[in-house]
């Protein structure tokens, strides 16, 4: 195959999905990395920057980042949502005899709010300052995912992580 031919179907944005998607695990942990690095970064008198900042959201953050960065932000943000429909146990399509997936997180509006950041590039100081690194809501008791969500969305208050982004 010549070499034009090669440079264009490298170009072609499905090309750029695919590698996305089977690069997934390689992205994800460079996001935990990234996501670890931040965590861990002090200032000169040795005082956390980012003290209430979660592992998790940071994740998203920065996976969100990177997929908005090899496709675009319209499909970053696809995907996010997709993944928190997957994650999700209050839809009993997935799992009918039980409505829920073994080991699933659930539905997280916070996540979605950090994917968003992450995905239209907004600077992570600014996320930070709008609250976009920390839970609206906890996980339910003991982490028991089979107790009913108050809210009946899973994790994060949707209103409250709204607000965030005013």
């Amino acid at each position: 195959m010549s070499n034009f031919i090669e440079k264009l179907l490298d170009a072609h944005p499905l090309n750029k999905i695919d590698r996305m998607l089977t690069g997934r695990n390689e992205m994800a942990v460079e996001a935990e990395k990234k996501a670890d690095q931040i965590l861990a970064s002090k200032d000169k008198d040795g005082n956390l920057l980012y003290p209430n900042a979660r592992k998790d959201l940071l994740t998203h953050y920065f996976l969100s980042q990177d997929m908005s960065e090899q496709t675009n932000i319209p499909l970053s943000l696809a995907l996010g949502f997709a993944k928190e429909i997957g994650d999700s146990q209050r839809l009993p399509f997935f799992n009918p005899s039980s409505g829920y997936f073994k080991n699933s997180t659930g539905f997280s509006v916070d996540d979605l709010g950090a994917n968003y950041a992450g995905a239209t590039n907004m600077p992570l100081d600014v996320a930070y300052e709008k609250g976009l690194f920390k839970h609206t809501e906890a996980v339910p008791r003991n982490n028991n995912w089979q107790q009913s969500s108050i809210y009946g969305f899973g994790q994060g208050k949707y209103k409250q992580v709204l607000d965030k982004f005013n």
